[in-house]
């Protein structure tokens, strides 16, 4: 056998300890020496019950029983077996044990990830009540749970707008999560948010309670401390700072703050003022620290210009030895998180980098044992068996005890498409919905039998960005698009594409590509519109292409009081015409030859609309909550829902109308919302688990409707009626 000399194997069971000291692995062919059982690459020993060595029963391990595909099992003596993973996008144990499922995370709200699985926002703050229980924190304004096998979402209602940074807790009933310049407390099944000092403005990204007490930092310097009352005060620095607390620990009775400059500062808990020890180890910028060794150290890790990694550790008991500099080390990234996994040090990166080193190693480069497909931004240590990873786009990873040393498993591999969505189109079909969604980069995203798949464009326009789409019918798609040109400022080229499946979609020449259509609408099984941003003369134009796929009719509607342009139009409607644009709506009837116009409070920008029992229904909505509604023949009614500006809209055929909104929670800040307008005309506001929204649309089903939503980086939400 081989002597693994930086592994300890500890395996623990009620009437038979295993010996801690064991320290081999299997041969490569998974032998081991007479009297040791090979589990996951180790070499353990059999341990004896109470009856001693002489005449007693083993205890040896099992393996992994068939009919399992995946997680983790209990196979006796204390030892964990890893069953094998799922082929993404299903995850283990979503409704099943061990078995693979198709996850579903959805908000307390109901809005739900079609696109990427299980869920699309980076990991950015990781807390371990236990091996199997996981809590995570967002950029999209959710809390998450992680059980070892799979992601599901928890009790925390959507903040939109509030990138949360960090979580901690002392059980998974009292937790703290702060972000955004706010702190969300968990107390039994509620969680409240909780008063921040005014004086905080450049946001937290640090959290630490015990039984005793909590504490949050972040930019600017800020330390805060919970007094009772759930009151938070801000603590002192002396001497002051304007560096941003990375970390914050407890260690007995003493609390530690770190710094981006690598600078520490320790007060007893309960002082008000925290005191300077030591100054940073020369870093340029200190990104994650830990505390090693039982405590005792704590581990800097930071960069000094470039992508640079720097490591470097301190007896904060004695400050005045001064910062250790373990290891300058030229790699692709820069690092972000870090963890303690027994005597190794496991850093995460940017880049998705994965490098582990003993603690107590100096001078030696470490060789990376990971690329993985995204970033990393934090980490914690779940076991002494693992250190679990989460980083941009959602990506999890676990770094976990092994043979040699320790060893990466990427949790949920998807290699997710960082398209910019802009918008999408759905049809009901004699299965399942068509769907249709539009990207940059000449990308098309299709849902086939329930999965996401992206394909390119057509071939000649590789560089467009489709805005809008339309079904026209099952096997038929509609979309325009266009591209900045580099050479001519603010010109634009735009283009139309059309596909007929299962054929590829085909660039179409509408003799009239230098425009910049802005939407393309249509009835199914009827033509297909679209509509120009500006045209000559100053009059809104109408194209409508036949199924020849040439130029069939223009209509120019001579509109007065300077008005410009149509914004948007629909045909779903009915068998006429609606537009909106600037502070007015338009219908015309199927031969163009009338046109009725209405007054409304703001600037209109998007509208739909549907057809029930001969009927028709259509509902525009624009800037500063303006909504425009005609119903049935019946006098049509401007009015005002909240104070954002909507960005779409789209109507159900049971009078639900849902309005996407990305309001303002902070300067440059987008809050998206969807405003969900009842039959009655009464009225929600849900709150969307994303940084941004771009797009809006849905389909009526035999059994409801669905609502999807779409995002950056191939963000796709879904909601189903209820």
């Amino acid at each position: 056998m081989r002597a693994l000399p930086l592994l300890c194997v500890a395996c623990v069971f009620a009437a038979c300890p295993l010996d801690a000291s064991i320290t081999w692995a299997c041969e490569p062919d998974g032998s081991c020496a007479d009297g040791f059982v090979c589990v996951e690459g180790h070499c353990l020993a059999p341990p004896v019950t109470d009856g001693g060595t002489d005449g007693g029963a083993s205890c040896v391990p099992g393996s992994c029983p068939s009919g399992l595909e995946c997680g983790y099992v209990d196979a006796g003596c204390g030892v964990e077996l890893f069953c094998g993973g799922c082929s993404a996008p299903q995850e283990c144990g979503v409704s099943r044990p061990n078995r693979c499922d198709e996850p579903r995370v959805c908000t307390p709200e109901g809005w739900c990830w079609e696109h990427p699985l299980p869920q699309g926002n980076d990991l950015t703050g990781l807390f371990a009540v236990g091996p199997r229980d996981v809590f995570l924190s967002t950029t999209g304004g959710t809390v998450l749970f992680w059980n070892g096998e799979h992601t599901s979402g928890t009790s925390f209602p959507t903040r939109a707008g509030v990138a949360l940074r960090a979580i901690h807790g002392t059980s998974a009933t009292n937790l703290f999560v702060v972000g955004t310049n706010r702190i969300f407390h968990l107390e039994g099944t509620t969680w409240t948010s909780e008063s921040v000092p005014p004086s905080v403005t450049g946001g937290l990204s640090a959290v630490v309670s015990t039984n005793d007490g909590a504490w949050a930092g972040g930019r600017d310097g800020v330390v805060l401390s919970r007094g009772p009352g759930a009151s938070w005060s801000q603590l002192i620095l002396s001497p002051p700072s304007t560096n941003e607390v990375v970390a914050l620990e407890v260690v007995g009775s003493t609390l530690l703050a770190v710094l981006s400059d690598g600078s520490v500062y320790v007060t007893p808990v309960g002082n008000r003022q925290l005191n300077r020890v030591t100054t940073g180890p020369g870093f340029q910028e200190v990104n994650a620290s830990v505390l090693a060794l039982d405590g005792g150290v704590v581990m800097a890790v930071g960069n000094s210009g470039g992508r640079t990694t720097r490591v470097a550790s301190l007896e904060y008991t004695r400050p005045d030895a001064g910062w250790n500099e373990q290891l300058t080390f030229a790699i692709d990234q820069t690092p972000r998180a870090a963890a303690v996994l027994d005597d190794q040090l496991v850093v995460a990166g940017s880049t998705g980098v994965v490098f582990a080193m003993p603690l107590t190693s100096s001078g030696t480069t470490p060789m990376p044992f990971a690329n993985a497909v995204r970033g990393f931004q934090s980490a914690v240590k779940t076991s002494s068996q693992e250190v679990l990873l989460g980083g941009a786009g959602g990506q999890l990873a676990s770094v976990r005890r092994a043979p040699g040393g320790v060893a990466y498993r990427d949790n949920n591999p998807t290699r997710q498409p960082s398209d910019t969505l802009n918008d999408g189109c759905a049809i009901a079909s004699a299965s399942d919905p068509r769907v249709l969604v539009t990207a940059g980069n000449n990308r098309f995203g299709e849902r086939v039998a329930g999965r996401w798949m992206f394909t390119s464009g057509p071939p000649a326009t590789s560089a467009y960005d489709w805005t809008k789409c339309h079904l026209a019918g099952e096997s038929e798609a509609w979309a325009v698009g266009l591209k900045p040109d580099a050479g001519n400022g603010p010109t634009f080229y735009a283009r139309v594409a059309n596909r007929r499946w299962p054929d590829g979609w085909n660039d179409i020449d509408t003799g009239h590509a230098s425009e910049r259509w802005t939407w393309v609408t249509g009835f199914p099984g009827g033509p297909t519109y679209f509509l120009p941003e500006t045209f000559p003369d100053n009059q809104p134009l109408v194209v409508n292409l036949d199924g020849g796929l040439t130029v069939q009719s223009f209509v120019r509607y001579s509109l007065d009081g300077g008005f410009s342009a149509l914004a948007a139009i629909n045909r779903r409607a009915s068998y006429a015409l609606h537009g909106v644009g600037d502070r007015r709506a338009y219908v015309a009837n199927t031969d163009f030859t009338a046109f009725q116009r209405n007054v409304t409070i703001n600037d209109l920008t998007v509208i739909t609309g549907v057809v029930v029992d001969g009927g028709s229904w259509s509902l525009a909505a624009g800037r500063a909550g303006a909504v425009f509604e005609r119903a049935f023949g019946a006098p049509p009614s401007a009015s005002q829902l909240g104070t954002d500006d909507f960005i779409d809209v789209w109507a159900a055929q049971t009078f639900d109308a849902y309005l996407l909104a990305n309001g303002v929670a902070a300067p440059g800040v987008a809050k998206p919302l969807v405003y969900v307008r009842g039959a009655d005309g009464g009225a929600t506001v849900e709150q969307l688990p994303l940084p941004r929204a771009r797009g809006l649309f849905g389909v009526d089903t035999a059994t409801g409707h669905q609502v999807w939503v779409t995002g950056p980086n191939g963000s796709i939400l879904r909601r189903d009626s209820r």
